[in-house]
Parts: C-alpha cells; sequence; structure tokens
C-alpha cells in the first residue's frame, strides 16, 4: 500500500518544496536582509525582540510598530485588503499558541537551525530508515509533556494571526519547528498504533493534522503559510493511511469517522493565499525595502519607492483576480500566460524586473503546484472511502472515477491524469 501513496509524496512534496524554494529565494532572501538593522546583520527583527540588549529590542519594537502604522494607512486606502480578524482568544488561538511554544525553543538559536533535538534512532524511525521499539519508546517517554502540549494545541480548533508579530510569522524558523512537532506527532501515532493504543494513535495523527490547519487557516495565509499546511498534511495522511489504520486494524466505521475529519486544510482558492501573500509580504518585506533601513544588498534598492508599493498592489490583485476564471487544468499546465503589470514611467527597470519575477513568475510556478496538490488530495480521500466502503470520489482533474479492483485492491489513477503522466504507481488500499 504504500507504494504509490509514498511515491505521490515524495513526488508532490519535493515538487513543493523546490517551488517554494523558487518562491523563497526571493521572498525570504527579502525578509532575511531586508529586516536587518544597522550593526546587527546576521539578526532579524523577530530574533532581536529576544535580545537581552534593551536598546536592540527597543529598535526593533520601534520598527515593528512603525511598519504596522504604514500598513494600516495602506489598508485604509484599499479596504477590500484588510484582512477579517476571527476574533479568537489568546488560549484559544491554535496558531499563536504553536508560535510561542517555539518561541520557547528557538531562544536566540539562527531561524534554520533544528530545534528539535532527535536522536539517531529517533530520525532513522521519522524518515523509514529503521525502527527501534525500545528506544523509540524511551523517547516519546521522555517527551511526554511535550507531545501533551503539542496534542492540545493540534486539537485546537482555531486559529488566527491577529497580534501575532508579522517578522516572527514571515521568518522560517516557526515553519522549520511545525514539521519537527508534525514529526514527533506522527512518529507517536505510529508507536501507539504498533502498541495496540488506538485512541492514543488517531489522537496523535489528527493533532499533527492540527498543525497543518493552524498555518493555512489563518486569516491571511501566505505562500509560506500554505506550504507549510500542504507538506504536513500530506504527511500526516501518508502516515494514517499506510500505517496507523492498517496496524490498528480500523473498522470501516472508524475509517469513516477518521476520513471525515482527515478533509482537506489548505486552501480550494489560491486567491486567498495571493491575498494572504499580500498581507504578509508587504508588512515582512516590502515596507522594510521601502524604508532602505540597515544595511540592504544593492539587489533590494528600491529606487522609486514612492510607486512602488501601489504597483505590488495591483500585481497582487491582478493575480488573485486571475484565480476566478483559471481553471485547474490551466493552472497545471500553466495556460494562464504571463501577465505584465502596465508601470508608471517613473518606475525604473530595476524595479519593474524585481515586481515581475518575483510575482508574475513565482505565482504561477506556485500555483500550478498547489493545483496538484488537490488532485494527491482528492486521491487520499479515494483511498479512505474504499476502505471504509463509501463511494470515493472522483479524480479531480479529469472527472473519471479512479481504477479500482476489487480481488487485488489496487487503486489507480485515471490514465489521463496528469499525475499519472508523471509516474505514479499503484497502490493497495486497506
Amino acid at each position: 500500500m504504500r507504494k504509490i501513496l509514498s511515491s505521490v509524496k515524495r513526488r508532490v512534496m519535493l515538487g513543493l518544496a523546490l517551488l517554494t524554494l523558487v518562491v523563497g529565494m526571493s521572498w525570504y532572501g527579502i525578509h532575511r536582509s531586508g529586516l536587518r538593522l544597522a550593526g546587527e546583520e546576521e539578526m532579524s527583527v523577530c530574533i532581536q525582540l529576544r535580545s537581552s540588549d534593551h536598546s536592540v529590542v527597543q529598535r526593533g519594537r520601534e520598527r515593528v510598530i512603525a511598519y504596522d502604522r504604514e500598513m494600516s494607512k495602506i489598508l485604509d486606502k484599499y479596504p477590500e485588503l484588510r484582512p477579517k480578524w476571527k476574533n479568537v482568544s489568546p488560549e484559544e488561538n491554535g496558531y499563536l499558541r504553536l508560535m510561542q511554544l517555539s518561541d520557547r525553543y528557538v531562544g536566540k538559536l539562527e531561524p534554520l537551525e533544528a530545534l528539535l533535538d532527535f536522536p539517531n534512532e529517533v530520525s532513522d524511525a521519522i524518515y523509514q530508515l529503521d525502527w527501534k521499539t525500545e528506544a523509540i519508546g524511551e523517547y516519546l517517554s521522555k517527551e511526554a509533556e511535550l507531545l501533551s502540549e503539542l496534542r492540545a494545541i493540534g486539537m485546537m480548533p482555531d486559529q488566527s494571526i491577529e497580534g501575532v508579530d508579522i517578522d516572527c510569522c514571515a521568518e522560517l524558523y516557526p515553519a522549520s519547528f511545525t514539521k519537527q512537532c508534525a514529526d514527533l506527532l506522527c512518529l507517536d501515532a505510529r508507536y501507539a498504533a504498533k502498541e495496540g493504543d488506538g485512541s492514543r494513535a488517531v489522537t496523535s495523527i489528527l493533532a499533527a493534522y492540527g498543525m497543518a490547519r493552524h498555518f493555512s487557516q489563518i486569516e491571511t495565509p501566505s505562500l509560506h503559510h500554505e506550504t507549510v499546511g500542504i507538506l504536513v498534511a500530506l504527511m500526516v495522511l501518508d502516515t494514517a493511511v499506510n500505517e496507523v489504520i492498517p496496524e490498528l486494524q480500523l473498522s470501516k466505521s472508524e475509517i469513516s469517522e477518521l476520513r471525515k475529519k482527515l478533509r482537506p486544510v489548505t486552501n480550494e482558492d489560491f486567491s486567498r493565499v495571493i491575498e494572504g501573500e499580500l498581507y504578509v509580504g508587504m508588512r515582512a518585506c516590502i515596507l522594510p525595502c521601502m524604508h532602505q533601513v540597515g544595511d540592504i544588498p544593492a539587489l533590494y534598492k528600491i529606487p522609486d519607492p514612492s510607486n512602488f508599493y501601489a504597483a505590488y498592489i495591483g500585481h497582487i490583485k491582478h493575480w488573485s483576480n486571475v484565480q476566478s476564471w483559471l481553471s485547474l487544468r490551466g493552472s497545471i499546465e500553466g495556460k494562464g500566460g504571463n501577465w505584465v503589470y502596465k508601470f508608471p514611467g517613473k518606475m525604473s527597470s530595476q524595479t519593474q524586473g524585481l515586481i515581475n519575477e518575483t510575482i508574475t513568475v513565482g505565482l504561477q510556478i506556485y500555483n500550478k503546484g498547489h493545483a496538484r496538490t488537490k488532485i494527491v488530495y482528492r486521491y487520499y480521500d479515494a483511498v479512505l472511502a474504499i476502505a471504509a466502503g463509501e463511494e470515493p470520489p472522483v479524480e479531480l482533474l479529469t472527472g473519471k472515477p479512479f481504477i479500482f479492483d476489487p480481488e487485488t485492491r489496487e487503486l489507480r489513477l485515471p490514465a489521463d491524469s496528469l499525475l499519472d503522466a508523471q509516474g505514479v504507481e499503484v497502490t493497495r488500499v486497506p
């Protein structure tokens, strides 16, 4: 059963990771450099706010306040872009609680440094290299308090980005930490399933899935947030379908209940992600570059900032509108075409190129990966539906039924599915 789902997961997750890098090389290069203070070149504002140096903390907070004030003016001018906050209390805000938990672990570490120090035996188990029951059990027992907190956060139904430091949520370390938390929960689910503890296994699976929900379902999910949501969700689905369900030998009714709770949590409408990118990107990236604070590389210096943000907003808004008519196949095959924003005459060619490369090219590539992910979600849902004895959905792109052999219990994608054309193999339904 692992064959196709692991193949699908590896291909799509690696593809999305690479697509994210394409987009991220532009955005996060600016994030890291554009958020530096003079004399603190290797520290972002987010890390500076944790510094014991009061003067550094104060300068960092002043910049965050200044950017938020500027963002407020922009939203007054473009009220249709103002987020609709959920009014979630801090105690019940799963996203905020996850950020606060990551703060406790990151300290003054570099954003890309590993935050949870997994022993070799645990890393081997997570990455399907080896399984040593005793060592894994000992580690999970040692981390029982952390696992309990992760389950509580993951099972929270609500999430909101309101009030969260924008520099912190734009940095990469919360994403790395969240992925590790989901890894740990999935490992716990696998271990519990092998030990016959169904309640613990299912709870850990659903909590790990909640990590994906907290990133994708905030009010302004950026490309960064959506990517984390996708990668975590696919990993959890793979673990549930390939290991937890078969190990526990769940009944059809139990699988049916689990299926209801493993519906896609990432955004169906990519335009919502684009609008989230505008909000997060403007606050965390564009405004710092416009203000030219600190030692910003020449590549990211904007010669004409007075016209820049209007062009940036216009460009993003266009891409949001494109999603209202671009078909799924058009997204995957790139048939929407490139759109070139008509910049004002005063804008430099350097600035025009920066916007076109990061938005036109980046969003088109990312949109393709996002569209393919929807097909993979549908495939997982079909596997769960058949295992539960329910009517499976049709393949999303072609509208044709999945090919299922009841004797071998093998499930195939339709022959003309674009995923099938990429070499997806056959799987076996539990």
